[in-house]
């Protein structure tokens, strides 16, 4: 199927001219004006195309019939690009004027893309993205992909009974740490400890600045030295560590005054905390079928309520040879922690004693049903022991 060209050379497309420059026989390489001036002197150089059917629609002519005679006599005229009107020959040699087609409804060959154009356009970077377009696509996109009410309900409820048994774990273990009356005893004597360590020992400073130094104004003389401006480094925010000083640990003042501390807080209470002890049932303890039993205390350890009461002797036996008032705790201190370690010391003695009796069948637990069904009494039950 051939290809029938028509109308000015200026709006048609640069692909459309080198097909037309191929028809031709003409190099359709460079640029559009380029082939647009090779195409146009060929065909003013050519005047016998004008009665080539495929290409005399390129040529202008003028509608009057005068000018119809005129053009079979002289050479056909120069195609102009800016003309509107373009001629066709017919089958039977005559020549008619038609005006030009709607460049939409011309006769072309099908566009095909560039390849030096695509070349380009993939090298070119890519736009620079709207900061509004950006926040509106981040919002769509976490609507998108948020959890619906439901599941968002669920994982709250989840999350607070997670958070509820963790508090509750936390809570039951620091219950069962503070009700040993031996973790409570050693809090104690912790306590005084550092108390009196604070209190007897000169301690030294060293300063830490916490934000960088600047210079102050200064008006002395002769300036520091490495200081060329004058003006001292200070800074607004200090934090002061203590430390012991290398001539008081030089003496033995310090470890003798530890020393008498220790004797009637914590040696003397242990020891004869393993030695005495008021928690074994050696009495009346008998089983379900009248055999003798005993529950015995593990050995090697200290009786907790037997420490804590020669703990309180202690206090009152006298100074140990030491002077209480440079060690900074008094005697009212030390009555009063090593009266509450007894207390709780006792406390656990009688709950140990009651589960004890309870585990030995001396005692049973009874449950009154009729008024009170949680209500719970203990009785004491004596059985005959059976004589040999």
């Amino acid at each position: 199927m051939t290809t029938i060209y028509s109308g000015a050379l200026q709006p048609k497309k640069k692909h459309e001219l080198q097909a037309l420059a191929a028809d031709l026989g003409l190099d359709n390489t460079g640029t559009k004006d380029d082939v647009q001036e090779r195409i146009k002197t060929h065909l003013a150089s050519h005047q016998e195309l004008s009665q080539d059917e495929r290409f005399a629609g390129l040529y202008s002519r003028k509608k009057s019939a005068r000018g119809l005679k005129e053009s079979s006599a002289q050479p056909p005229d120069v195609p102009s690009v800016d003309d509107t009107h373009h001629t066709m020959t017919t089958r039977r040699g005559s020549q008619r004027v038609f005006p030009s087609p709607d460049p939409k409804h011309k006769r072309s060959i099908i566009p095909e893309p560039e390849p030096e154009t695509e070349q380009a356009v993939a090298e070119l970077p890519p736009p620079p993205s709207s900061p509004v377009r950006s926040v509106i696509a981040a919002f769509n996109k976490a609507v998108a992909s948020a959890p619906e009410a439901e599941v968002v309900k669920q994982i709250v409820e989840e999350r607070g009974k997670q958070a509820y048994a963790e508090a509750d774990r936390a809570l039951i273990n620091a219950r069962t740490f503070l009700s040993n009356a031996k973790n409570i005893s050693t809090i104690t004597i912790f306590a005084e400890l550092l108390f009196a360590i604070y209190t007897f020992v000169p301690w030294a400073y060293y300063d830490v600045p916490l934000n960088a130094p600047y210079r102050t104004h200064y008006d002395g003389p002769i300036p520091p030295v490495g200081n060329p401006t004058g003006a001292p480094l200070v800074s607004s925010r200090i934090m002061h560590v203590p430390y012991p000083p290398g001539w008081f640990l030089q003496t033995l003042w310090p470890y003798t005054t530890v020393l008498l501390w220790l004797i009637p807080t914590v040696i003397l209470p242990q020891l004869i905390g393993t030695l005495v002890s008021f928690r074994p049932l050696t009495r009346g303890a008998v089983k379900g079928d009248g055999e003798a039993t005993e529950v015995q205390q593990a050995g090697g350890e200290a009786d907790p309520l037997t420490a804590a009461i020669i703990r309180v002797a202690c206090v009152f036996a006298g100074d140990w040879g030491l002077d209480w008032s440079t060690v900074g705790i008094n005697k009212k201190w030390r009555v009063l922690g090593s009266s509450v370690a007894a207390a709780f010391a006792l406390a656990e003695a009688v709950g140990e004693r009651k589960a004890a009796l309870l585990a030995a069948g001396v005692i049973e637990e009874e449950v009154e049903e009729e008024e009170e069904p949680q209500e719970r009494s203990l009785t004491l039950r004596r059985r005959p022991v059976k004589s040999d």
